[in-house]
C-alpha cells in the first residue's frame, strides 16, 4: 500500500480524516471522510479525485457491498446508508482498505425535568422564555395564547430548554387532539420563533393563524418540534432557515401541519393565495442533518420542501470545488410521512443539496408526486415511497431553460399510481433546464399505461427494472419510442395485481423480479427482490 492510512473511531455527528490507500498500481489519497449518522441512515462524504470508490458495511458474514460513492463536486463523492438501527455501532470499509466506526444516533427522549415553570397567559409564556436556563420545562396551560412567542434563550445537549403544553394521553394521534393549548397569532408575522438558539424543544402546542409563519426556525440548531398542530398561517406553516453550516440538526416529528380552513384540493393550485402555500420547508442555507419524520402535512400548495436555495444551482456546476463548504444543505432525512392533498408538488425537492434521503413515505392527492426541477448536486435517494392520485406527473421535472443541471438522482422501489382521471399518463417528460444521471431502478408505474408524455426536449432517463402497467409489450415499446426513452430491456409490462395498500398480490409479476442494489434491498423474501415500494410476504409490509 502506497502511503499511510489512517483508521479511525467515528462516535458523534461527523469527523474528518486524511488517509491514503492504493487502487491498483495508482495511489489514490483521500483528505477527509466526513460522517454523518442519523437514527436509520448514514451519510458519507470523501474528498479525492479518485474515478470511483466502494463502500462496504460489516454484516454478520463480513464486509458486503453498500451503495457506491456518487462525485457531486470537482473534489467530493458522497453516498448514503440505508436501513441501519439507532444508537447502533456499524463499522465500513471504503475503496476496501481505510475501515471506520460509527454510532447511529439515539432516539429522541423527553428529558427530566430540572426546573418547572407553570403558565397560563401568553404574558407568562414570553416572560419564562426570557427567563429560561438549560434544564427549563415550561408547561403550558389548556386555553388560548393570543399574540407571538420569541424565544431567544438557548439550552444545551442533554439539557433544553422545553416548552410544552400540559395535555394528557400523548397516545393519541395529534391531528385527533382537541386539547393542546393554542397561540392564536392573528395579525402577527409569526405564531413561535426560535430565533438564533440552540437545543430548544417544542411539544404539544397548536400554532395558527399567523401572518407570515405559523413555526419559524431562523438560525437555530439542535431544536426539535414534535407533535404540534400547525395550522392555517399565512406562506410558510412551518419554515426552517439561514444560518449556514452552524445550524440545522433540528428533529421535526409528528406533527400534524395543516390548512384547516382553505386547503380543499383542487388539481390545480392557481386561485390559491388564501391558501397556505407551504407545509414544511427548509430554505435559505437552513443549516445541515435536519430529519423530519412521521409527519402528517395536508392541504397546502407544496407538501414538504426539504432542500432549498433552487436559483443557487445554476452557479453550483460540476467542477465547483466545495459545495459543501459554501453552507448550503445536506444530510437531510424525510421518511414515514403522510402528504395528503397538495395542490403542485407532494414532495418538492428543489434546491441545492447533498445526501437527501426521502424514503417509505406515502403521498395521496397531487399536481405533481415530487418535483426535482432543478435539484443537484446530489446525490438525492427516493427509496420505497407510495406516490398515488397525482394528476400530472409522478416526477416533475419541467423548469426553465438556464437553471443548471438536474443531477445524481436515484428512484429505487417506489410506487406511482396516477389518478384514476391523470390528463397526462404516467410520466411526463418536460424539456427546460437538462438533466443527468437521474436513476430509476425496480419501480412500479401503476394504472393502465396510457401514455408517457414529452414535451420539449427529452431527459435522457437512465430506466430498467421497472414495471409498468402495460397490456402488451409492443404498445409499451412504442409509447417508449415516441417520448425517446431507451427501452426497459428488463423491464417488466403487465398488471401488479396490487392487493390492499399496495401490498402486492400471490400472483403479481413484480414478485422476485427486482434488480440488486446494493445497501438498498439487500434484505428481501423469495429467491430476489420484489419490485415496487412493499416486498411482498415482509414481516412489515409498509412501505
Amino acid at each position: 500500500m502506497g502511503g499511510a492510512w489512517i483508521a479511525a473511531v467515528l462516535i458523534g455527528l461527523s469527523a474528518l480524516y486524511p488517509v491514503t490507500w492504493t487502487i491498483g498500481a495508482e495511489p489514490v489519497v483521500i483528505k477527509n471522510v466526513r460522517i454523518t449518522p442519523k437514527f436509520e441512515t448514514a451519510g458519507i462524504i470523501v474528498e479525492s479525485d479518485a474515478a470511483s470508490v466502494s463502500l462496504e458495511i460489516l454484516g454478520p458474514k463480513g464486509f458486503q457491498a453498500a451503495f457506491p460513492f456518487v462525485r457531486f463536486d470537482q473534489n467530493h463523492l458522497a453516498t448514503s446508508l440505508f436501513g441501519l438501527q439507532p444508537d447502533t455501532e456499524y463499522t465500513i470499509r471504503i475503496a476496501g482498505t481505510t475501515v471506520h466506526r460509527f454510532r447511529t444516533e439515539r432516539e429522541f427522549e423527553m428529558p427530566r425535568d430540572e426546573h418547572v415553570v407553570r403558565v397560563d397567559s401568553m404574558e407568562k409564556l414570553q416572560r419564562a422564555a426570557d427567563a429560561a436556563e438549560p434544564g427549563t420545562t415550561i408547561l403550558v396551560a389548556p386555553g388560548i395564547y393570543r399574540g407571538q412567542l420569541v424565544v431567544r434563550r438557548s439550552g444545551a445537549a442533554g439539557r433544553p430548554i422545553v416548552i410544552r403544553g400540559e395535555v394528557k394521553a400523548l397516545s393519541v394521534p395529534v391531528w385527533e387532539r382537541k386539547d393542546l393549548p393554542v397561540i392564536e397569532a392573528t395579525k402577527k408575522d409569526t405564531g413561535i420563533q426560535l430565533d438564533g438558539v440552540h437545543h430548544v424543544v417544542l411539544d404539544s402546542l397548536q400554532v395558527r393563524n399567523a401572518v407570515k409563519h405559523g413555526v419559524y426556525l431562523l438560525r437555530a440548531s439542535h431544536c426539535v418540534v414534535q407533535r404540534m398542530q400547525i395550522y392555517d398561517n399565512g406562506t410558510w406553516n412551518l419554515i426552517v432557515s439561514k444560518g449556514g453550516p452552524t445550524a440545522g440538526r433540528h428533529l421535526i416529528q409528528d406533527n400534524h401541519v395543516a390548512d384547516l380552513d382553505h386547503g380543499r384540493f383542487l388539481f390545480d393550485y392557481r386561485g390559491s393565495s388564501d391558501v397556505t402555500y407551504y407545509g414544511i420547508i427548509q430554505d435559505n442555507q437552513p443549516g445541515w442533518g435536519t430529519t423530519i419524520r412521521r409527519n402528517r402535512v395536508e392541504g397546502h400548495v407544496d407538501g414538504i420542501v426539504p432542500s432549498g436555495d433552487e436559483h443557487d444551482l445554476q452557479r453550483i456546476g460540476e467542477s465547483d470545488p466545495d459545495v459543501v463548504s459554501r453552507g448550503f444543505n445536506g444530510e437531510v432525512d424525510v421518511y414515514d410521512n403522510q402528504i395528503l392533498e397538495q395542490r403542485d408538488d407532494a414532495i418538492e425537492a428543489d434546491g441545492v443539496i447533498v445526501n437527501l434521503r426521502v424514503f417509505r413515505n406515502m403521498t395521496k392527492l397531487s399536481q405533481n408526486g415530487v418535483s426535482i426541477a432543478p435539484i443537484g448536486p446530489g446525490p438525492i435517494f427516493f427509496v420505497r415511497n407510495i406516490i398515488s392520485d397525482y394528476n400530472e406527473s409522478c416526477v416533475k421535472l419541467n423548469t426553465g431553460d438556464g437553471r443548471g443541471l438536474i443531477r445524481n438522482v436515484f428512484y429505487f422501489h417506489n410506487t406511482f399510481m396516477p389518478w384514476e382521471f391523470n390528463e397526462r399518463g404516467i410520466l411526463t417528460i418536460w424539456g427546460g433546464t437538462p438533466s443527468k444521471n437521474i436513476v430509476f431502478r425496480n419501480n412500479i408505474f401503476g394504472n393502465d399505461m396510457r401514455a408517457i408524455s414529452e414535451q420539449g426536449l427529452a431527459h435522457r432517463l437512465d430506466m430498467d427494472y421497472d414495471l409498468w402497467h402495460a397490456q402488451g409489450t409492443d404498445a409499451a415499446r412504442r409509447l417508449f419510442e415516441d417520448a425517446g426513452l431507451r427501452w426497459e430491456d428488463h423491464g417488466v409490462f403487465g398488471n401488479p395485481r396490487f392487493g390492499r395498500d399496495f401490498v402486492l398480490g400471490a400472483k403479481s409479476p413484480a414478485i422476485d423480479r427486482a434488480l440488486r442494489i446494493p445497501g438498498i434491498n439487500d434484505e428481501y423474501v423469495g429467491k430476489g427482490p420484489d419490485i415496487g415500494a412493499k416486498e411482498f410476504g415482509s414481516r412489515s409490509e409498509k412501505p
